[in-house]
């Protein structure tokens, strides 16, 4: 897998976190073939795959709405690194923020493609990282409640 949540998940599993994975397709019918191996990758280190739909479920865009809202729902916060506009992510922090759930964003130069999503949020209340030890401590916090 590629991309920025390919790249935390495998962090994170490096690390020796138990991951949870909320699809929006069915469980074995990933959307992108790659993912199958970090569908594997999770479920060696103990983590959990999600999914609202059918086993062999092709995705859909609507399918990608209904994930958003059971991921805001169930998440301690959410936290966006990269972000373009257009992006679903939007609809996830709009689903996370409407179920006051904590959203924040790592901001970035105003001329990266990349940044502009992130950048975006904070304008609208994202709560702005500043750096790695004070977002865990943040989070930390969020999970104490």
């Amino acid at each position: 897998s590629s991309g920025i949540q390919a790249t935390a998940t495998i962090a994170a599993l490096d690390e020796g976190a138990k991951v949870i994975m909320f699809l929006a397709e069915g469980l074995n019918n990933p959307y992108l073939n790659r993912d199958r191996k970090l569908f594997e990758q999770v479920l060696d280190h103990d983590g959990l795959l999600l999914s609202q739909q059918e086993w062999d479920e092709p995705l859909h865009p609507n399918m990608l709405a209904a994930r958003n809202h059971a991921m805001a729902r169930m998440s301690d916060a959410v936290v966006v690194c990269e972000c373009r506009i257009p992006s679903g992510v939007f609809s996830l922090c709009d689903e996370a923020m409407s179920a006051n759930t904590p959203v924040f964003a790592v901001p970035g130069n105003i001329t990266s493609e990349a940044s502009r999503g992130c950048n975006a949020l904070i304008a609208a209340g994202a709560a702005l990282v500043i750096d790695p030890v004070s977002l865990l401590d943040e989070l930390q916090s969020i999970r104490k409640k």
